[in-house]
Parts: structure tokens; sequence; C-alpha cells
């Protein structure tokens, strides 16, 4: 099992299927835009700076005449008009804008949204990471079986020969029926029937790892894991290890994260529908300016600065309604904490059985595998000298395969429950 071009253990899987998952990069990129979106947010809380620059041509036209006055010093009267109107008009204006209680109210409480939002993006990310890595894990444990399957079968195949030339050898020499050698032939054919359905089970499995770890298609895996070294005894309860996961699981923490933003967005949504209070300011630098007096042509500077108290029915009409959505979201995502909770219980429940079960299926798989080794030792040397037959020797042979298949089998499915333990828990 050690045969291959690259050597790989089940943490070594798991960390390349991460590096290479298609749906990891797309939950890092949402979290990315989520994190963009909060800075996005914040842009709301500084004033608002709008710079123009503008050019009007207006339409000449005579000034108006308001008739004539007498001045005491002058013999003559003299006529009273506008002055001729300037048809060219230059402007530069700088306007800066502050929306107070809308910043308080509604932009704070929306860029906390937004980075708890963010926040919960990156806890789904690592959620995602954990189910990738739990996905290399089973994937390479299946192909670690299938590999330990295929050796056993070669292993049965192996004695299915020898016990052949060895039945051949006493029919030939008259100590047994030519029926036996007919016999030896039919197991001879199982056990090969045997070798090519583990082969094949080994090529599904070695395909599902590549696949799930993006590798080229002539790649040969190497399981440099043992198999058979025990693993630590649990020591936690059902309960206490259910507590951990609670604690511990990325989902559940996004899901409260996201109550947060759903308690934000239903204030900066109720908000939307009081009064709004506005400041202003703006100077212009504009040839002619209409506000110097007399108005001739060239730059003047002017400024003005201003506050607006405004209040509409139809906008505290409408932010009644998007809070009450805001809160039903906040429930809908209660609901789904509870359910998940539910969910981990079972989980964690049937993770910790499944160890526990299969933890005592190795220990006897251990126990009977040297029985079931000594047992076929015995059949061969008892047919050899003639004390045995050669089905005793094919029922031993039989029992020596089921009970390395077994030893595989539990060696396998306790790695599987633990890693579906550790998932479950999301140890950090």
């Amino acid at each position: 099992m050690r045969q291959g071009t690259t050597p790989m253990t089940a943490e070594q899987a798991s960390e390349i299927a991460v590096k290479s998952a298609p749906s990891v990069a797309r939950a890092r990129a949402a979290s990315e835009s989520a994190r963009a979106g909060e800075s996005q947010a914040l842009v709301g809380v500084w004033p608002r700076l709008d710079l123009q620059a503008s050019y009007t041509r207006l339409s000449e036209h005579d000034a108006p005449s308001y008739g004539e006055f007498m001045v005491p010093t002058f013999s003559e009267p003299i006529p009273l008009t506008l002055g001729k109107a300037i048809p060219d008009v230059f402007l530069l204006e700088a306007r800066v804008t502050y929306p107070v209680s809308d910043v308080f109210l509604q932009v704070l409480p929306r860029y906390k949204a937004a980075g708890k939002t963010a926040d919960a993006q990156e806890l789904s990310a690592k959620a995602e990471q954990e189910n990738v890595k739990l996905a290399a894990r089973e994937a390479f444990y299946a192909y670690a079986g299938a590999r330990a399957a295929l050796e056993i079968a070669r292993s049965s195949l192996a004695a299915a020969e020898a016990q052949r030339k060895d039945v051949a050898s006493l029919v030939a020499a008259g100590a047994l029926a030519r029926v036996e050698q007919m016999r030896a032939d039919a197991v001879l054919a199982t056990a090969s029937v045997a070798v090519a359905r583990a082969e094949g089970g080994v090529a599904v499995a070695r395909t599902a790892l590549r696949a799930l770890l993006h590798q080229p298609e002539d790649q040969e895996f190497a399981v440099m894991e043992e198999l058979t070294t025990p693993l630590p005894a649990i020591t936690e309860n059902k309960q206490s290890l259910y507590e951990e996961a609670v604690r511990n699981r990325s989902e559940l923490a996004a899901l409260h994260t996201m109550l947060g933003v759903h308690e934000r967005v239903r204030d900066a949504n109720a908000a939307e529908g009081y009064p709004k209070l506005g400041i202003t300011g703006a100077y212009d630098f504009s040839n002619p300016n209409q506000r110097v007096a007399p108005v001739d042509r060239e730059f003047n500077g002017s400024w003005q600065a201003g506050a607006v108290l405004s209040w509409s029915p139809n906008d505290y009409a409408a932010s009644r309604a998007r809070a009450s959505q805001a809160g039903a979201d906040r429930e809908q995502t209660f609901a789904d904490i509870q359910a998940l909770e539910d969910a981990l219980r079972i989980e964690v429940g049937r993770a910790y059985e499944d160890s526990l079960a299969a933890g005592k299926a190795m220990e006897a798989a251990l126990t009977g595998i040297t029985a079931a080794e000594e047992s076929y030792r015995v059949r061969r040397e008892q047919f050899r000298a003639g004390a045995a037959v050669a089905t005793d020797v094919v029922d031993a042979e039989n029992e020596l395969r089921r009970a390395r298949l077994e030893l595989v089998n539990a060696a396998i499915d306790i790695r599987i429950a633990r890693a579906r333990l550790d998932r479950a828990v999301e140890r950090r």
C-alpha cells in the first residue's frame, strides 16, 4: 500500500483539497465581497463634497429703463437703467453636505451590519473549509480501504494458488481424488474474481480522490498512514462534546452573527421614518457673481450655509414595513439556529456512537485475526500431513480473509468516525 508516486496521509489530503476546492474559493470571494461592502458603507459617514465647474451662455437683451431722476448737482436729468446684461457666466462651486441624523440613525447601523455580514461570510468560508477537509479524509480512507482490500484479495489468491499446487501434488500421488483438484480450481477462480473486483474498487476510489484533490489522472497515491495504529480513547461524554460543538461550529457562529445583522438593519430601516436633519455649506466663485453689486464682468466669491429639517409620512409608512421585514428575517435566522443545534446533537451523537462501536470492532478484529492466522497455519500443516481435507483448508482461508477484511473495515470505520466527530465538534 505504500507504493505510489505521491506519498499521502489523510491530513495531507485535506490540506490539498482545501487549497484547490472551488467551493472554498467561492466562499472566500464572498467574504471579500462582504468586506468590500463594509468599506463602502463607511463612506456614508464622511461629509459629502461636490465640486462643480460650469459655463453658461445667456441670451442677450437690452437693459430695461426705469425713467429719469434728478441729481441736485446736475442740471440735466440722468436716465436710470440696470446696464447691459452679461451673457457669459463662469462658475466654480464647492458644496459640502452632511446628513446629521442619517449618519447616526441609518449610516452607522448599516455600517455595523455590513461588518457583521462580512464576519458571517468569513465564518461560512471556515465552515466550507471544514466540510472539504472531511470529504477529503473520507475519500482518502475509502481509497486506503480499497487498497487494503486489494492486498487481502491478492493474498487470498496467492494462498489459493499454493493450495492448488498442494492438491495437484497429492492427486498426482494418488492420495486425493481428482474431484479435490476441481474444487481447488474453483477456489482459485473465485479468488481471481475477487482480485478483479478489488482492482475495480481501487480504481473508483482513486478517481474520486484525484477529483477531490484536483490531481492529474496518472497520479498514484501511496498510503503512508498506519491504519492499525490505535487511536486515543474518547474521554468526553456526548453532552460535553455537544456543548463543545455549540461553542465551536462556524455555521452556528455565522447564524448568531446574522442575528446582529438583522437587528441593526431593522433599526436602520425604522430610522428612515424619523425627521431628517441635514446641514449644508457652499462657496461660489463666479463671473459675474449675481450676489455682488453692481454686476460686472469679473470673478467674485460668495458663500452660503444652512440647515434643513424634513419629514415625510410616506417615508414613515415605508420604514415600518421594511423594519418589520428585517424583524421577520431575524426570526427566521433564530429558527435556523435552533434547527442547527438539533442537527448538531444528532451529528455528534451519531459520530460518538460510531467511534465507540468502531473501536470495539477494532479490538475484536485484532484478536480475531491472530486466531484466524493460527487456524489457517494449522489446517495447512494438517492437510499436508493427511490429517485434514481440502475443505478444511478452504474454510480456514476464508475465515482468515474475513478476519483481515474485518480488521481493515474496523480500521477505516474508526478513522472515518473520528474524522466526522472532529468535524461535528470542530476542534480548533
